[in-house]
């Protein structure tokens, strides 16, 4: 019989112990650039003990050819198939710990040539990222087989390698048990995607290197631990250098793990690292290796810094720490997670400029040299674990989850030591973060005991998921209600609520509130930022100022969107679902704070605008949405400000209404003005999470705010449920009284027995004794029946003939809402029409600017004219509300030559419930009796 076995481990044959990243390797040979490659739909030897040698795979010489790093989906055009996304699901069965039987893989395969002097050295073959199993060959003997996509793994193949030309093949398949540790919101995409290269280390050797540092009251301190290649005798001696600090002599002492380890040692007086100072010092440390061993010798940065707990409250260098944050995915539009140093820097630096100050590297050890870079810029590092298990969780309950199966014990840790071990020496690293949603259980217990272990119980361990406290140092929740945070840091009473009924952390006993309410309280992930948002910022920002509050984590930085080809050849920003996989999570993976592309979201500055309101690049955004010029402000300003001079010229009257009583002219401009109590559903108008606003006063939020407290049923869906919609309109009465026109109409949705009365007045009037002719406006909004309780918006939706407009306002220069706005956004703005909404990757409500003072659209018509006198936001679109929330991408909108205009009385509020909180009550559109006055004008051209 035939069978395929269960495999557990995280590896198997000649893997070397997990070592730190250093630069300074004494030799180093990349062996990036073209490999041979042969692609396979499925597994062509589905039944290989991959933990045992096995034969290895031929790779003609007709074979393709593949650039390393890269993803091999993201190569071909899709002959070796398409990325795919999911959040929670896997996309496969889950049936741990096999792969599923529809498994790509790919062989890759190349030559090199040893360098001279090498064959008589340890040599290291490094892999630093492969998704999500490699099975090594080197002259044509297997070496050993590695999981653990976003880890590096070296084997050990001195001795199977020989002076002259050398062969490598690598197979790798897309699933593997490891998969199963591995679901992590993101794009699938497998492959050799970081660096391989050759290692030599001569016997002697610092192969391993942890400088760890230590600062108090103006001091630094560090201990020097080493491995040294080949080294046998109880003690070392060597020296420590550190430039402007001076030289320490080293007494290293072997302990029973193999590492040599020294006292700790006063350095001096240092400039503590934080990130509005990242301080690094060149540190040398060489080690004399006796007995005939070469002289080791290292160097790296090194920073002096404390991060601590005292008293409940995370400390950084004895002051506390308030993190504004956000998490990180590596992902690029056109390269996925192969990573570019200037692309990464950029991007840093691009955060810092927000005044974000820390990144959590959701959901896995980031390349390397980001850390650097961090080190360098100035960023606090929650350092995450690669380890996601969220597929288990099915409906709500964890099923065979790995976290709590001892056969999955080993895998854990390892992966827990490898990233631990990779980057231990980064000053920027405040926590070491073990996972992201997977349960809890026995196997993440162990992980956080090991890191305490490592590190003489002073690392900061985070996990969310420990919602008892129970192993790690921090207490961390993910979208919680304001309610909530407010009850987690009232310590009046230990024993009360700290969660919604809803959230598993209701469950915890009197025991683990009482731990929760003294220790550092965290939002990993909060104000989820999916499409138009995430708004609410401002309550989450008042609340950090409690000593315990440590701060959070936006959810999240940047868009995952990938270039995809279309069939006319443009290049679209795509998601879940665009590459043809029937099982995956749509949009979801667009959700950051900036696109794709790096440009900002509107949201993202009413975010910046509540955490750090003197970031240099909100600063510099409010003054470039100021942008219309001092001669448009001051006429526009003027001509809101002019009197209206009743007109009574027939001959050149300012509008016309057809015989059913609507506009159909201002001026000699075909206009068509319509009620809308609709728009485009935005991502978290379509969000179906428990927190839910929906018929909810301000005055009773339920327990800890969670409202209604079901899941499952968007505003979206009650809002087409209502056919909102569909409104139509039936005629009542015209009427003429002195000049003015009297229109009444009746609005309601099909099928519905509730719906709006409007009086409108029309009137022609001129602005000042010398201005243009104009439509005065005044509309009654008199709703009848039960309106649902909340509605998308209230106000008037204007057709113009023609797309390109130029408009110029007074008001609001920066697109905002009820409850995501910028205060101190008020000027003049100027741009294209085209260019006034929010362009999320899927098409969506997105360009509302509130507290409209005038409005200048400028067409081959000629100038159109707004006039508000009373209050009303605005936004415009070459697209209706229907169309937009009809279309999944920007691309499937037709050409479009009409404008819309839409003048609100009120939008509802954003909120995040996408994946978090729905829109608070005190936000809330809610229908009601309403008076609306506006001046409207066709200014011809000369």
């Amino acid at each position: 019989m035939i069978s395929i076995l269960p495999s557990y481990a995280p590896g198997a044959g000649a893997l070397l112990p997990p070592r730190a990243h250093l630069a300074d390797d004494p030799g180093v040979l990349s062996l990036d650039g073209t490999w041979s490659f042969v692609y396979h739909r499925t597994d062509p030897t589905p039944w290989a003990n991959v933990e045992e040698p096995w034969d290895e795979p031929a790779v003609s010489d007709d074979a393709d050819t593949i650039d390393v790093p890269s993803h091999w989906v993201l190569r071909g055009d899709g002959r070796y198939g398409r990325p795919a996304y999911t959040n929670v699901d896997f996309p496969f069965p889950v049936d741990p710990p096999y792969p599923p039987e529809a498994n790509p893989v790919g062989d890759y395969h190349r030559t090199f040539e040893l360098p001279d002097g090498w064959e008589d050295d340890l040599v290291a073959l490094r892999f630093d990222g492969v998704e999500s199993q490699a099975s090594v060959w080197v002259n044509g003997a297997w070496v050993g087989m590695a999981r653990g996509s976003r880890l590096a793994h070296e084997c050990d193949i001195t001795g199977r390698v020989h002076p002259g030309e050398n062969t490598i093949t690598v197979r790798v398949h897309q699933f593997s048990p490891g998969s199963y540790l591995e679901d992590q919101d993101q794009w699938w995409l497998p492959g050799i995607f970081r660096s391989v290269s050759l290692r030599r280390l001569a016997p002697g050797s610092i192969e391993d290197l942890w400088i760890d540092t230590d600062y108090e009251a103006g001091v630094g301190y560090a201990t020097v631990e080493a491995r040294v290649l080949g080294a046998r005798v109880a003690s070392l001696v060597g020296r420590l250098a550190i430039d402007g600090l001076g030289t320490c002599l080293l007494a290293l002492e072997k302990g029973d793990d193999g590492r040599y380890r020294s006292d700790r040692l006063q350095v001096g007086d240092v400039r503590p690292w934080n990130p509005e100072d990242p301080a690094l010092y060149e540190a040398h440390v060489s080690i004399n290796g006796g007995d005939g061993l070469v002289d080791g010798d290292r160097r790296l940065r090194v920073g002096f810094r404390r991060v601590s707990i005292e008293d409940g409250v995370l400390t950084a260098n004895g002051k506390s720490l308030r993190l504004n944050g956000v998490n990180r995915h590596e992902v690029r539009a056109d390269e996925g997670r192969v990573f570019d140093e200037e692309w990464a820097r950029a991007d840093l630096a691009l955060m810092k400029s927000m005044g974000i100050n820390a990144i959590r590297t959701s959901h896995y050890p980031p390349h390397p040299r980001l850390l650097d870079l961090a080190d360098e810029i100035g960023l606090w590092v929650m350092l995450e674990g690669d380890i996601e298990t969220h597929g288990f969780e099915g409906a709500g309950e964890w099923i065979d989850n790995p976290s709590d199966d001892p056969r999955w014990a080993d895998a854990y840790l390892d992966r827990t030591m490898r990233a631990f071990e990779r980057d231990k020496n980064h000053p920027s690293i405040m926590s070491w973060s073990l996972g992201n949603e997977s349960g809890t259980g026995a196997n993440l217990a162990a992980c956080a005991r090991w890191i305490h272990e490592r590190t003489g119980g002073r690392a900061v361990v985070h996990y969310e998921g420990d919602h008892a406290l129970e192993y790690t140092d921090i207490y961390s929740r993910m979208y919680p209600t304001l309610e909530e945070v407010a009850a987690v840091l009232d310590d009046s009473d230990l024993h009360a609520e700290v969660a919604v009924p809803t959230h598993v952390a209701a469950q915890v006993d009197d025991a683990a509130r009482e731990r929760i309410r003294r220790a550092p309280y965290l939002m990993c992930e909060y104000l989820h930022a999916m499409g138009t948002g995430p708004a609410g910022a401002p309550g989450y920002a008042a609340q950090m100022s409690h000593p315990r509050h440590a701060g959070g984590f936006v959810w999240e930085w940047r868009d995952h969107a990938l270039w995809r080809t279309l069939p006319d050849g443009r290049r679209a920003l795509s998601y879940g679902g665009d590459f043809g996989e029937e099982v995956h999570d749509g949009n979801f993976v667009c959700d950051g704070l900036v696109d794709a592309l790096s440009r900002p979201y509107a949201g993202t500055w009413a975010w910046v605008a509540a955490m750090a309101p003197d970031a240099p690049a909100l600063a510099r955004a409010i003054v470039e949405a100021d942008s219309g010029s001092v001669g448009e402000r001051d006429r526009l300003r003027a001509l809101a400000e002019t009197d209206l001079v009743p007109c009574a010229d027939e001959a050149d009257s300012p509008y016309a209404l057809d015989e059913s009583g609507r506009v159909a002219r201002i001026g000699d401009m075909p206009v068509r003005i319509d009620l809308s109590v609709f728009r485009a559903p935005t991502d978290n108008d379509r969000g179906r999470g428990p927190v839910d606003y929906w018929g909810i006063d301000a005055s009773d939020l339920g327990p800890l705010g969670v409202g209604r407290g079901e899941a499952g049923t968007s505003h979206a869906m009650r809002w087409e449920r209502a056919r909102l919609h569909l409104l139509r309109r039936r005629l009542a009465s015209i009427e003429e009284d002195g000049g003015v026109r009297r229109v009444v109409e009746r609005w309601a949705p099909p099928a519905a027995q509730f719906g709006v009365t409007l009086t409108w007045e029309y009137a022609p009037v001129r602005i000042g004794e010398e201005g243009p002719n104009a439509l005065s406006v005044s509309l009654r909004v008199a709703p009848y029946g039960t309106w649902p309780p909340r509605v998308p918006r209230l106000g008037l939706r204007l057709e113009l003939p023609g797309s390109a407009w130029h408009a110029t306002w007074l008001g609001d220069t920066m697109i905002g809402y009820a409850d995501m706005s910028v205060p101190g956004a008020r000027g003049c703005g100027s741009g294209d029409a085209c260019d006034l909404w929010d362009v999320c990757v899927r098409p969506q409500e997105g360009g509302h600017r509130q507290g409209l003072e005038a409005l200048s659209l400028r067409g081959e018509a000629g100038e159109f004219l707004i006039l508000p006198a009373s209050p009303l936001g605005w936004s415009v679109s070459r697209w209706s509300e229907r169309e937009l929330a009809q279309a999944s991408h920007w691309e499937d909108l037709p050409d479009s030559e009409r404008l819309f205009l839409w003048l609100d009385v009120f939008q509802d509020g954003i909120g995040t419930r996408s994946c978090g909180p729905d829109a608070r009550p005190e936000v809330a559109g809610r229908m009601r009796d309403v008076d609306v006055r506006v001046v409207i004008a066709q200014v011809r051209g000369d």
